[in-house]
């Protein structure tokens, strides 16, 4: 295999692990981040390049002969979808899963995205919405003498208006789950879109056979472990800068070469 080779290799795997970094990095900097899942890297590797095995083996020792590795990639991603703690709030517009699901969210441009974080307010109109203004799926509005709501365990959602005894129930939460989950692509402000590889999302009430329970005054944390996360980044710098030495020893080498011939 020639120096070209190995300069090649090392180099495709600098990039390699200078992604992986990226990736952790990125988890840990949303280590606050409600309902984020940690990004988990994928490394696989590229290809090979195969020499026929010299004549003096055995037959099957020959007939295997020689195979270079070409380096390695990051083949994908995946999130890990364990839950994140439940943690307690004081907003009654704070809404966690408990088990599997995800909140609708109706997009500026009218398609609906999915997510964990059920970090809700009101808007001018005083439907309920996201931080950033998009609307949960179903639209639910709640009436101006509210003094009181509550959002029961599976979903539904009563009100007690002012002058008024009995609850009023306003609404019901509904949330998704995919045959797929880790075919969703995260877009941003806590969202994701679904994907063919996610599958189309299957809409039920909460406490449905196979879905998760909702939490009020409480919101999902993120799943993501700080300490492991600087480990990986930790032992992914050690390989990227033995790599770097890698490309700096065989260069001298070439050099070296150069200069006797």
């Amino acid at each position: 295999m020639s120096t070209t080779n190995t300069n090649y290799i090392a180099a495709s795997s600098m990039s390699t692990f200078e992604n992986k970094i990226a990736i952790h990095t990125n988890n840990i900097s949303n280590a606050q981040t409600r309902g984020y899942k940690d990004f988990i890297p994928l490394i696989k590797d590229i290809g090979y390049e195969y020499e026929k095995g010299a004549n003096n083996f055995t037959d099957n020792m020959a007939a295997q002969g020689i195979q270079y590795g070409m380096g390695s990639n990051i083949a994908s991603t995946v999130r890990l979808l364990s839950s994140g703690q439940i943690v307690q709030s004081e907003s009654p517009y704070d809404f966690a899963i408990r088990g599997k699901g995800y909140f609708q969210i109706q997009k500026n441009d009218g398609t609906i995205a999915y997510t964990r974080d059920g970090t809700f307010t009101l808007d001018k109109e005083r439907r309920i919405v996201t931080t950033e203004g998009n609307l949960l799926i179903p639209e639910i509005t709640v009436p101006q003498e509210v003094t009181d709501l509550t959002v029961k365990s599976n979903g539904e959602i009563f009100v007690k208006v002012d002058g008024q005894v009995e609850l009023q129930q306003i609404g019901q939460l509904e949330i998704a789950v995919f045959t797929n989950e880790n075919g969703l692509r995260a877009i941003g402000n806590n969202l994701l879109d679904q994907t063919d590889a996610s599958g189309t999302a299957i809409i039920a009430t909460p406490e449905s056979d196979g879905y998760g329970s909702v939490v009020q005054y409480a919101y999902e944390s993120s799943n993501t472990s700080t300490l492991k996360n600087i480990m990986d980044i930790n032992s992914s710098s050690k390989i990227y800068g033995f790599l770097t030495k890698v490309i700096q020893q065989y260069g001298q080498m070439q050099n070296a070469l150069t200069e006797r011939v």
